[in-house]
């Protein structure tokens, strides 16, 4: 069995050297880091290697950002947010476009029905008049009689299809 860390142990504990150097680690953390360093040479060789990295970085020279990166920066951003601008104004015209589409649809669906519905009633309303024609063609007359007792009295003595008179040129 070797005493060596396995690979993710040693990437963990470099992070954790790190954040160790930057002061960015808990208490618990701290204590443990510094029972490790005070019992292993190797421990303490890794995080001064660190420590000295760190010191050299701070010798480099810095970087300064020119005035043509910073003007293209903001022109990226400007350009980004004005792109964005413009996909949320075509949004907001396709969503009343998808609404004026859908307040028609619905629209046509209630003309439909309205439609289906009238023209059924319609029909019933027709083929009851057709059914009952031959009264209503005489509907006159027979609001001459009176009363409909004698009516019935006058369809049982004589058949209704006998009593009336029929029509030379419709046949009825």
């Amino acid at each position: 069995m070797s005493n060596e860390p396995a690979p993710h142990d040693a990437a963990r504990l470099d992070d954790e050297y790190v954040a160790y150097l930057d002061g960015e680690t808990p208490p618990e953390v701290n204590h443990r880091l510094e029972a490790l360093l005070a019992r292993d040479d190797a421990a303490r060789a890794d995080v001064h290697s660190l420590e000295r990295v760190w010191d050299a970085l701070d010798h480099l020279p810095r970087a300064h950002a020119s005035t043509a990166f910073t003007s293209t920066t903001v022109e990226m951003a400007a350009v980004g947010a004005e792109q964005e601008a413009a996909a949320s104004g075509r949004s907001a015209v396709n969503d009343r476009w998808r609404h004026a589409l859908l307040a028609l649809a619905v629209l046509s669906a209630a003309l439909a029905a309205g439609y289906a519905v009238a023209s059924h009633q319609g029909r019933q309303e027709t083929e009851a008049l057709v059914k009952h024609l031959p009264v209503v063609e005489r509907l006159d007359e027979y609001r001459q009689a009176g009363n409909i007792e004698f009516l019935r009295q006058l369809a049982d003595e004589i058949p209704f299809d006998k009593a009336a008179p029929t029509d030379a040129k419709t046949g009825h």
